[in-house]
This record gives structure tokens, C-alpha cells and sequence, in this order.
């Protein structure tokens, strides 16, 4: 379940969340990691479903959006 930009889309979100809360700004740091985790279950709920589709792996997996 990897894809080509999956890296950088991840450490992206990663660093707006840890700079929300190095900048101490709980609003932005929430809302930062509520797109994450919101990004992560539709991306993990396309995948499942190409798998059930085709009762096997997926060869190629859906984009991510960025």
C-alpha cells in the first residue's frame, strides 16, 4: 500500500501539525491534524474497497489527494 507521493504527503502533514504547536496555536494544530487523519481514512477507505472490488490486491492505488 505504497504509492509514489504517500512520503511527502505524509511528512507534509506532519510538519504543518508539529509547526501548529511549535507556533502554540492549538486551533491550527487541530485543524492540522484532523485533515491528516481525514485525508489517511479516505485514501485507506479507496484502497479497501479496490481490494474488495477485485478480491485481491490492487496493482496500481488510487491517487492521494493533495
Amino acid at each position: 500500500m505504497v504509492e509514489a507521493n504517500a512520503a511527502d504527503r505524509t511528512l507534509a502533514e506532519h510538519e504543518a501539525i508539529y509547526n501548529a504547536l511549535a507556533n502554540r496555536d492549538a486551533n491550527l494544530a487541530q485543524a492540522a491534524a484532523l485533515l491528516h487523519v481525514s485525508t489517511t481514512e479516505q485514501w485507506l477507505r479507496r484502497v479497501h474497497d479496490a481490494a474488495d472490488s477485485t478480491d485481491s490486491e490492487p496493482e496500481t492505488l488510487p491517487p492521494v489527494p493533495t
